[in-house]
């Protein structure tokens, strides 16, 4: 009975795995904070440079 219960806990060990593994193929890395990544994307110089450039190409003001 004990094996029983190793080999259910190991079952359920390896699925849950493989289905992190599956999510992450799916949907990509989890973001941890998306805010915090977009005002750090946002402090880059080129980041920054290539905004302007694009609202100056559209004539967007911000």
């Amino acid at each position: 009975m004990a094996q029983m219960k190793k080999i259910a806990q190991k079952l359920a060990r390896v699925a849950k795995m493989h289905f992190a593994k599956q999510r992450i193929s799916a949907t990509g890395p989890r973001l941890p904070n998306r805010q915090a990544m977009f005002n750090k994307l946002l402090q880059s110089e080129a980041i920054r440079r290539a905004i302007e450039d694009e609202a100056k190409i559209k004539k967007y003001q911000y």
